[in-house]
Parts: structure tokens; C-alpha cells; sequence
């Protein structure tokens, strides 16, 4: 488990939230902090500003028409931004990993939050009067609190679902057979998107493959090894966008990658992953 730059950040809004019928008094808001918030949001109007309880400055400030809130230390360093955005500004990516994720629970408000190790959104989930709060990023993943401080971080891929679905449509055709075929075909003559919407759930997987091929001006698979392999290497290519996501919120590099269930066994795509990812991929049960 990789400890993130958000888990001080997770303390803290935590503390926000639990503390803000008990903070101090308006203060004055000092030259340094005044200058920051100039230089970082041009036009801002500060309104007002006070200490919470954590020992953080608090700075409400007017910039395009949106009430904002900055937070700073008590050395003048910029922790964190939060305002609220309407739901109908929520993105698609956003509200469609939270759906995933928690199918049974509805979003009751959102606020976006810019950090120097990254942006997220934090989403407020509501079931049966039980709150929760998310950290989502806007490609769709999601940070979850964790033990120690740490967040986990959660990101679905589309992954064997689209084998699947496709070796319904070819009933006799054994996995040893299908990765023999792949073997044996052109690399990277098509490739898809594996999280596209339009496998999700099509009536027919080669048929959704197809068309998105020649939707993106692609040849279209023709044999049963070039769609195996436009989907392994679509997934590989996908890991490797994702491992590139995850760098980008963690403070050390990913060096290993574990595969687990059916996946383990699949000699081809995991060195295809290992390859694309440039990580050392171990396989288990």
C-alpha cells in the first residue's frame, strides 16, 4: 500500500467538517497570504478569514462569481481550495465511478478541491440518512480513507469482461487455442478503449469491438486471434494509462504490480502488462 500526499489532507478536511460551529473570531488577513491568493486567483475579493480549531487559516474569498475557501498554515503555506459545484457540473467520468462503486447510494453535494499534490472532487454519497464522503479525481478515480493515514486508491477497469463476452460467441474455442491464435497474428493492428460505454454491455462484444475499430478510422478484427489480441493489448495499454495516473498522485513511483484470479494465468497479457507498464507484475491466487 503507497502512502499518498492526501492523507494529512483527509485529516483535515475531516477536521474542518467537525469543527466549524467552534471557530475562533474574524482576523486580519496578512500581506504574504493576501498576495497569494491575488497572484493564484486574479480578481479575487477576500471576504473575511479565521482560525479553525486545527490550527489552519481559513480565507473566504469571492473569484468568478464563486465563493471560495483557502486554507493555510500557520507559516503562510497554502494547504488547500474547496467550493461547492452544482451536481449538473459534476463530470460524467466523476459521477459514473461513484455510481460503480456505490450502485445503492445517491450524491447529495459535491465540492472541488485543488491541492498541490492534485485535484479531486469530494463527493457526499447519502443511503437511508447514512453520509459518506468520497475523494474522487476527475478521470474517475477514487481515493478512499484507510488505515495509518493512507488512502486507497480505487480505479475500475473494464478487464476480462470483454474476453468473456466474446468467447460466448465462441463456444468451442478452448483459452489455450485463443492465445495461440493471438500469438500468431499482426501487433497493434487494432486497439480499443476497454472502458468505452459501448462495452459495457452490447448484444455482441465482436460486434461492439468492430464497430468502434472502424469508428476510429481502424481495421476492424477479422479472425478470433486479432480480437484476442486487440484486447489484450488494449488492456495492457490501458494499465499502462492508469499506472501513469496513479504516479501522478503518489509520492513514490509504483514498482510492482499484483495480478490475482483468472488473470494470473494469463501468460500472454501479463507480459504484454509488464511490458506496457514497465512494472514487475507477480501473479497469486
Amino acid at each position: 500500500m503507497k502512502k499518498l500526499l492526501f492523507p494529512v489532507l483527509f485529516l483535515v478536511l475531516a477536521a474542518v467538517v467537525s469543527c466549524d460551529n467552534d471557530d475562533d473570531k474574524d482576523v486580519a488577513v496578512n500581506a504574504t497570504v493576501k498576495s497569494y491568493i491575488e497572484t493564484k486567483y486574479p480578481g479575487a475579493s477576500i471576504r473575511k478569514a479565521e482560525y479553525e480549531n486545527n490550527g489552519l487559516l481559513e480565507v473566504e474569498f469571492i473569484h468568478g462569481s464563486k465563493l471560495k475557501d483557502a486554507y493555510f498554515k500557520p507559516n503562510n503555506e497554502w494547504v488547500y481550495t474547496e467550493w461547492d459545484i452544482a451536481l449538473s457540473a459534476l463530470p460524467k467520468s466523476v459521477a459514473d465511478a461513484v455510481a460503480e462503486a456505490y450502485p445503492s447510494h445517491r450524491i447529495d453535494d459535491v465540492d472541488y478541491v485543488e491541492t498541490l499534490s492534485g485535484n479531486y472532487y469530494e463527493v457526499e454519497i447519502e443511503k437511508g440518512g447514512a453520509e459518506l464522503w468520497l475523494y474522487v479525481t476527475a478521470d474517475g478515480t477514487i481515493l478512499e480513507g484507510g488505515i495509518e493515514g493512507t488512502i486507497r486508491v480505487l480505479k475500475n477497469i473494464c478487464g476480462m469482461w470483454l474476453l468473456e463476452r466474446c468467447r460466448e460467441e465462441w463456444p468451442k474455442e478452448s483459452y489455450e487455442s485463443l492465445i495461440a491464435q493471438a500469438e500468431a497474428v499482426e501487433p497493434f493492428r487494432s486497439l480499443i478503449n476497454p472502458d468505452a460505454e459501448c462495452f459495457a454491455n452490447p448484444k455482441s462484444m465482436t460486434e461492439a469491438i468492430k464497430a468502434y475499430c472502424l469508428a476510429t478510422s481502424q481495421p476492424a478484427p477479422e479472425s478470433t486471434g486479432e480480437y484476442v489480441r486487440c484486447i489484450f493489448e488494449s488492456l495492457a495499454l490501458r494499465y499502462r494509462q492508469v499506472v501513469d495516473m496513479l504516479n501522478e498522485v503518489s509520492p513514490k513511483p509504483l514498482s510492482r504490480m499484483f495480478v490475482i484470479g483468472g488473470g494470473a494465468r494469463n501468460n500472454m497479457l501479463n507480459q504484454y502488462t509488464a511490458s506496457a507498464t514497465r512494472l514487475q507484475v507477480e501473479t497469486g491466487s
